[in-house]
């Protein structure tokens, strides 16, 4: 069994069907992003159906999903979630939001393999490869399929959510913003801005938002950053963001 890592609990199986994708997931969240509070809206059917694809677009998986389906499931970095106060029979994937978008998509890409396969055999003449090829999708998609049904998962440690909200910046910032698997430009900038901001309003409850030194130099040490770094990092999101405000019908 592995053993806890700081703010993550050991290994643990659990069933693919309760993991949930993120609706915060900084490269496809709005802005402001929804939070962690209501469970209702983390885990509404229609959200998490859209994020199903909106996930993958983002992360341009195609390449990813053909080598899963062709090589089958290897864990080799764990999936990272949170289970809410409110939901606890839910997983909520902070960390492998990708993966486990594929890994819906084998499902119902499955039915769609069988469905074809059928009707492929119900034709009166058709090529002995074409039949082939799709029995041999139907094969690896079917091994993917069985082979998830339960995914090794590492729990964050937080009860509540001011808990998680502590962790989490830790985390990710670790493994994103100042570590090896950097996101994107926007995506850092838009969780380092995030974070600023919900520390702007716990600290000026009511007041327009504005920078703030401390708060700036507060967030810079939480993700490893100089603070004329997470400054820059705070404007280019806000300014973005006003952009897209502006332009957004064009």
């Amino acid at each position: 069994m592995t053993t806890s890592i700081g703010h993550l609990g050991q290994l643990t199986p659990v069933l693919f069907e309760s993991l949930q994708l993120d609706p915060n997931n900084p490269r496809i969240a709005p802005r402001p992003a929804p939070g962690y509070k209501d469970a209702g809206k983390l885990y509404d059917q229609n959200t998490q159906q859209d994020l199903t694809d909106r996930v993958f677009r983002a992360y341009n998986a195609e390449d990813l999903e053909k080598t899963v389906t062709n090589l089958g499931w290897t864990p080799v970095d764990p999936i990272i979630v949170w289970v809410h106060p409110d939901r606890k029979e839910l997983n909520l994937v902070l960390e492998g939001n990708t993966r486990v978008s594929i890994l819906r998509r084998a499902r119902s890409r499955l039915q769609q393999a069988i469905d074809k396969l059928e009707k492929l055999k119900a034709a009166k003449s058709v090529r002995q490869e074409l039949l082939a090829e799709q029995e041999e999708e139907v094969k690896a998609l079917s091994a993917l399929v069985k082979d998830t049904e339960r995914v090794d998962v590492q729990h964050i440690q937080a009860d509540t959510v001011e808990e998680l909200m502590q962790k989490l910046p830790l985390l990710l910032g670790v493994r994103h913003v100042s570590g090896a698997r950097n996101w994107t430009p926007y995506a850092t900038n838009v969780y380092v801005s995030s974070h600023y901001e919900d520390r702007f309003r716990q600290e000026h409850s009511g007041k327009p938002l504005a920078l703030d030194d401390a708060l700036i130099k507060e967030v810079a040490e939480v993700f490893s950053l100089r603070p004329s770094n997470a400054r820059r990092m705070i404007q280019a999101a806000s300014a973005f963001d006003h952009f897209k405000l502006k332009y957004e019908d064009k």
